[in-house]
């Protein structure tokens, strides 16, 4: 195939745009003239019977999208090998750049990076990068419009022939279509290039992205349901795959009485306990060597007045399918079935709804969608109805959500994080963090960033655990933690952890019950731009919290003078800072311990629109309940 080269200035910014085509495509000769006043909004450009469109969608003075459109003379199709967009930034205000995959799981990486390497699909992270100022505001951020292709992004610093480091470029390159084999046919091809100067956090800088991207794509959230905010009680960390019947249900009874309403029963009830292939844990039959009766277990739980949800691995459902329906590589056949044959893609829905229905429960928490790695291309013999594994995975997505809709409006579905993406927003009700045992920090750091992208869904905490030993000061950080992070979830053995340990979890939970709707619907924000899990905020409709873990800001100012907040300190013994806003009037300041026991009472007054908190414990972490009188 033959390539030729695009070379614009958008949005300030160098892009060249590359497509290799078949049928070929020849040199690009742009065909309207620039206009004499103001500046070009549209370039058209022909090569041969190909027409390329660059169309200008202004958001703001400081945020464009620049519209592809391709197509041929009497809308005749063409395929597409790769699509190369790349883009060079000044390396002015850029001090940091990161791809939302740099801030998952353990990774941490949000400093000015030698080279970008990532990759975007509809089963992974989003075709974003953000390249920030050293105070975390945003100086240029790059996307595209289309989630679902398969998408590799890399780039770096780049010289300026003849010249030194001050002068050097951050190269960003999109390449679409990328593995080799990857040819889909298009009568009229579309994406977008999203560009924002806007200096704004970048918080706000995912968030306006994502608002761009809901609103191309006609994104309409499902509503939430009821059960979708109770507190979750998960057996992956407090047993692995050593789970029984017997063992499941004494966690339930506990559990209720502890607050927590959802029972999700991991990886186990579908396996052996040697299990070694994730083929196991996508199987829809029990193992009734460990669950003799499983569906009278889920009945019983469900009888107690709570919710049953189940781990389930559903892109790896091989045993449910033809061996010859297997995908396949140059190297060898893959441990899992191709995800763009029809008859998988039917497979995996008829499971997913089976699952529904034969065993009643309440929802369904997937993993390892993000296993199927783009960059592999099937070559097996079988049928392929789509061209991109990006296209299959939504197709299979979007039709087990609604066959699971029509069984059960208020079905949970829960995505771990990196499918926990912009992308598959339609087809879930939970946003997951990726595993984060013991690391309370990491969990809320992750939820941090999945909360500016969140907008129509929820966000859960990652099921927190800890040793039975733990001090009690500490379990509390874990539980204040996942309390403001998003919906709670823990997984400890509740037969083995000491009675002070229930104790934290039942008022802690307690706490998040009296609070939930505007913990779960408030305006969450980071305090701390570089240390995303450092300070946050919620504002309610009528409540705000706030929650200092690692760093206490001297100020934190609230969008309007609220009448009550709380202060969650797991920082320091010391709480000075100040409140600001329109405060006026006397307020009573309610102190208690990390149990939940009130430990002082006072009052303080406003002084020009302020609070002045200044607080010194030795009993940290604790809460101050601020209440207007």
């Amino acid at each position: 195939m033959k390539e030729d080269t695009i070379n614009e200035v958008l949005s300030g910014v160098k892009f060249s745009l590359t497509c290799n085509l078949y049928p070929l495509v020849d040199e690009w000769e742009c065909i309207n003239e620039k206009p004499a006043k103001g500046k070009r909004t549209v370039y058209e450009y022909l090569s041969g019977d190909y027409r390329l469109t660059l169309s200008l969608q202004e958001i703001d003075e400081f945020v464009e999208v620049w519209h592809i459109s391709l197509r041929r003379k009497n809308n005749s199709s063409f395929m597409i090998e790769n699509l190369k967009i790349k883009s060079l930034v000044p390396m002015v205000g850029v001090y940091k750049v990161w791809h939302t995959s740099n801030i998952s799981g353990a990774d941490f990486a949000t400093e000015l990076r030698w080279r970008v390497d990532a990759r975007s699909c509809a089963n992974t992270f989003d075709p974003l990068v953000l390249m920030l100022n050293s105070d975390g505001m945003n100086s240029c951020t790059v996307g595209l419009l289309n989630q679902t292709y398969e998408t590799k992004i890399t780039g770096g610093m780049q010289s300026v022939k003849g010249l030194g480091y001050q002068n050097k470029m951050y190269q960003l390159n999109f390449s679409r279509f990328y593995p080799v084999g990857i040819n889909p046919r298009f009568s009229h091809f579309e994406d977008a290039i999203y560009i924002s100067k806007k200096r704004e956090d970048w918080f706000d800088s995912i968030r306006r992205y994502t608002s761009f991207i809901d609103k191309k794509r006609g994104y309409k959230s499902y509503p939430v349901s009821s059960i979708a905010i109770e507190p979750l009680w998960h057996s992956w960390y407090a047993f692995l795959e050593c789970i029984n019947q017997e063992q499941i249900y004494k966690q339930a009874q506990l559990a209720k009485k502890l607050g927590t309403k959802t029972v999700m029963i991991d990886a186990g009830w579908n396996n052996s306990k040697d299990w070694g292939a994730v083929s196991e844990s996508a199987s829809i039959s029990p193992n009734r060597e460990t669950f003799s009766d499983f569906e009278k277990m889920v009945k019983d739980i469900k009888g107690m007045g709570m919710n049953v949800m189940l781990r389930w691995t559903p892109f790896h459902l091989s045993r449910e399918v033809d061996k010859r329906l297997l995908a396949k590589t140059a190297d060898g056949t893959l441990p899992y079935p191709c995800l763009r044959n029809p008859e998988v893609q039917n497979k995996i829905v008829w499971a997913a709804k089976k699952i529904f229905q034969d065993y009643e429960v309440d929802g369904l928490w997937y993993d390892t969608l993000d296993k199927i790695n783009p960059d592999l291309v099937c070559i097996g013999g079988h049928k392929h109805n789509y061209a991109t594994l990006g296209e299959s995975v939504d197709e299979i997505l979007k039709r087990i959500r609604k066959v699971v809709n029509d069984i059960n409006p208020n079905a949970l579905l829960m995505f771990r994080r990196s499918h926990a993406n912009i992308n598959n927003k339609p087809y879930l009700t939970h946003l997951w963090p990726a595993d984060s045992p013991f690391d309370y920090d990491k969990n809320r750091r992750e939820v941090v960033v999945m909360k500016s992208y969140s907008s129509g869904v929820l966000t859960h905490a990652c099921c927190t655990c800890w040793s039975s030993k733990e001090e009690d000061n500490v379990v509390a950080k874990h539980l204040a933690s996942i309390v403001l992070a998003g919906v709670p979830s823990i997984s400890v053995d509740l037969t083995s952890i000491p009675q002070s340990h229930k104790q934290l979890i039942k008022r802690w939970f307690n706490f998040y019950h009296q609070h939930k709707e505007e913990l779960m619907h408030g305006d969450f924000k980071p305090l701390v731009l570089n240390f995303p899990s450092a300070a946050i905020k919620i504002e309610g409709k009528e409540e705000a919290f706030v929650g200092v873990f690692d760093v206490i800001p001297g100020n934190i100012i609230f969008s309007k003078a609220f009448e009550k907040i709380y202060l969650v300190n797991c920082s320091s013994n010391i709480l000075d800072t100040v409140l600001m806003d329109s405060f006026s009037g006397t307020f009573s300041v309610r102190i208690f311990n990390y149990m939940w026991k009130e430990a002082s009472l006072t009052n303080l007054e406003s002084t020009r629109g302020q609070l002045r908190i200044d607080i010194t414990r030795n009993d940290c972490p604790y809460i101050v309940e601020l209440k207007k009188l």
